[in-house]
This record gives C-alpha cells, structure tokens and sequence, in this order.
C-alpha cells in the first residue's frame, strides 16, 4: 500500500504547511529498518525517533524542517509495516498499548480506514484520533498538573507532558478554531478567512464553538463531556448540512450541478445563507427582554397584594409620582423617533390604571424600550471613544442598580413603595439627562433602527 500524497488534490493551506506536509517527507529516499523503531511486542524505540530530530546551530530550537524532512523516512517504514499487518494481528500487537486512551477500538476503526485508500475516510479518521488524543493526554497532563491547556497545541507543548514523553511541537503545522475566528492573524494582519465564507458561515461556526450558551462541540468532545459515540445527532445534522452548503458554495458552477437544482438543497442554501447567531451574547440579552415584555403584558391580570395596593394608592396623588410620568412621557416621546411608525402607539404606556402596580409597569416597560433599541443599535458602540464607552458603561450599571433596589424596596419584606418611587423619579432623571445629551447608542445611529421580534 502506497502512502496517499493528496497531489491531485486542492488545498487550502498555505504553501509553507503544504511543504511540510506533503513534499518534505519524501525527499529522502532513505530505507529504514522496522526493527530500530519498533520492538516485537510493539514499544517504540522513541531515541531513533528523537536522534532524527535537528536542532538549529544557534541555541535550543527545533529546525522543523529539517526535522520534517529526517522523519519521512521513518513515517514510511511504520506505514508499510502497519500495511503489511492483518487485523488480527494489528490488534494482537498493539491493542494492549491503546488501552490507556479508554477509546482502543477507535484504533481498529481507523486500521480499517487505512485499507480502505479512501482519502475522506482517512482524514475522518485523523480527527477522530486528534480528539481521542487530546482527552487521553490531558488525563495524562493532570497526573501532575493542575490546569490542563486547552488546545491540543498547547497541551504538547506543555512541560508536564515534556516530563512525561519528553517532545517538542511547533505551532506552525496548526490552524485553530481560534485562529480561523480571530480578527487578526497572530503577525497582525487582518484575517481574511471571515471574508471569504461570509457572516452567516461565521455565525454559525461562533454558535457551534464558541458561545458559552452554544452547544461547544470541540470542547466538550476534546474535554471528554461527550462520548464519541454517544455525538448528539441534532448536532451532526447540522454539522453535515453546514459542511455541504460550504462545498456546494465552493464547487465550480457544472460541478454537482443536479444536486444543486433540487428544492431540498436549494432551500438548505437558502437558510445558510439567512442564518444569524442565536447564541451571541446580544441574541440572549434580546430573548430576555422579549421575555420580560411578555412577562409585564400580564401584569393587569395578576393582583397586588392588599397592603401593596394600600401603599401605591397613596403615593399615586403625591407630587413624586406625578413627576415620574411626566418623564415616563417625555422620554417615551424621544424614544418614539427611533420607533416603526406603527410602534409608536406604546405612548400609552403612561395611561396605565395605577390600580396595575402604579408606576412599575410604565417604568419597567419604558426600561426594556430603551434597553431593546439599544440593543438594535449596539454596532453603534464602536463610534465612542474609551471615555465614552465609560461613561455608557456607568449608564447601564445605574439601570440595573436601579432595577435591584427596586426589587428589594417592593419586597414583602420592606414595602417600601414611597422610597420606590422616589429612586424611580432619580433614574428616569437621570435617563433624561443621558438622552438629552444624546449619549445613547440610538443617537450615533443615522437610520431608524426597527426592533427584531423574531
């Protein structure tokens, strides 16, 4: 069985990893010997793996290319004598050194990939092996560490697994998750890749990967919270359909171009291309505060306690309350020119019967406006400089002191509605204040922001 070289194959990447990938190791056509690498009952010899390992003359780095280069010879002799294996006696002799990987019949598999010759199966089974690896080292690496690295990259790299195995690897042969979703390349250049594939295809990678309230597929498999086998298959679903819109995207224009024309693919491309985060920090912020609305449109229907209703129908003739909805209505009406049209019937908000929670219901409901078109307009935020991004900061942190000590003053406990309803009067100032400086998100805006619902 000849080793795969991938000649005839399109790469994306980059012309240096491409050579130390798929040209250096062949350079030398040196023959050597099975025996110097491994023993009968299967230990590698690991001194002839690490005397092929060249080091520059100047200091303690690794010359990888050379290092790439002195090794080929060694991969194919391992490759032609796995090749000459059956299965039976492949598993005979190694399987009792992959044990400690607590996945040994991944190796199987992938001994049955490598008779296969099919290149897919072959680099599905590389990355099922990288994910075994990196859940079984880092059991490794907490023998006797603490904080187990997060990337594969690292972990590697790290001393504790150097204390164990004793190697070195170089950054250089990876591109990461990390790396693929970065604004800037590690050199300072600007990564084009987001470019490339588009805000869609990058919504979608940062939802599966990356958002704490995404599913985070690779770590969860890398870290063990997942077993390979048991890989949720909502999850693949989506993966598959993902990885096919992508290859659809990027085929020449006659290439599957059948498959292209049926309605089921066309509607698949139709919603990639459509696709926006749902795990994003700001799309959970807008759920809570569709959430929150919903929440307040039931409060007509929900009744005050008998003492709340006493305490509220006091304060509602007093001259504090009157001056609250005086500002309810002022703001109302400037929030009103960032507002659909059709929207702006929310004007009413202050003509609630003060029987319904008094001023809480027009003031928290005003809130979640403010809070929901600024979160339309949070692009915005790049237009202000550190000390105004400081003082927005300071803004928001005042609503939500505000909405705590609400909290705490309308509670069973206190009852304190008078005392609410003069920090009430205090905040809706000091929104007043924000927004007549134009200080808001809205006001760096140039076209009227509609609020998403859906």
């Amino acid at each position: 069985m000849e080793i795969l070289t991938g000649d005839s194959i399109t790469t994306c990447l980059s012309p240096l990893v491409h050579d130390l990938i798929c040209n250096l190791g062949f350079e030398l056509t040196e023959i050597c010997d099975i025996n110097s690498i491994v023993t009968q009952n299967g230990e590698v010899r690991w001194k002839a793996i690490t005397d092929r390992v060249s080091y520059a003359e100047l200091g303690h780095s690794l010359d990888y290319r050379q290092s790439v280069q002195r090794l080929g010879p060694v991969c194919e002799a391992i490759h032609l004598h796995i090749s000459s294996l059956s299965r039976a006696q492949f598993e005979t002799q190694y399987s009792p050194w992959y044990q400690w990987t607590t996945s040994p019949e991944l190796f199987l598999e992938i001994y049955d990939a490598l008779e296969s010759s099919q290149s897919a199966a072959i680099s599905l089974s590389v990355m099922k092996l990288a994910s075994c690896l990196e859940r079984a080292l880092g059991d490794v690496f907490l023998l006797i560490g603490n904080e187990c690295p997060f990337l594969l990259r690292d972990l590697l790299a790290s001393a504790e697994l150097a204390h164990v195995f004793g190697h070195a690897v170089s950054t250089i042969l990876y591109t990461t998750f990390d790396e693929i979703l970065a604004k800037h390349m590690s050199d300072g250049s600007i990564n084009q890749l987001p470019c490339f594939l588009g805000e869609p295809a990058m919504d979608f990678l940062w939802d599966f990967l990356n958002y704490q309230e995404g599913p985070r597929i690779r770590d969860r498999l890398s870290h063990g919270e997942i077993n390979i086998r048991e890989f949720p298959k909502a999850a693949a679903s989506q993966l598959l359909t993902f990885c096919l819109v992508l290859l659809l995207r990027f085929t020449e224009e006659d290439t599957l171009s059948e498959l292209k024309e049926e309605a089921a693919i066309q509607l698949l491309v139709s919603l990639a291309e459509r696709y926006r985060s749902r795990c994003h920090p700001a799309f959970q912020l807008q759920k809570q505060v569709l959430s929150c609305e919903k929440s307040l449109r039931m409060w007509p229907v929900l009744p005050l306690p008998e003492e709340c209703c006493q305490e509220a129908g006091r304060s509602e003739g007093n001259s504090e309350a009157c001056a609250c909805n005086s500002l309810i209505s002022k703001i109302l009406c400037e929030l009103c020119h960032y507002l659909p049209a059709s929207a702006c019937a929310i004007n009413g908000l202050d003509g609630l019967p003060s029987e319904n929670v008094g001023l809480l219901c027009p003031v928290l409901s005003l809130i979640l406006l403010l809070l929901a078109l600024e979160l339309v307009s949070v692009h915005a935020v790049h237009g202000k400089d550190a000390q105004e991004r400081q003082q927005y900061l300071r803004f928001l942190k005042l609503i939500l002191q505000y909405t705590e000590n609400l909290v705490a003053y309308t509670s069973r406990q206190k009852n304190k509605w008078n005392e609410a309803v003069s920090l009430t009067r205090a905040v809706l100032l000091r929104i007043w204040t924000f927004s007549e400086k134009k200080q808001m998100l809205i006001h760096l805006t140039k076209n009227t922001n509609k609020v998403d619902t859906g």
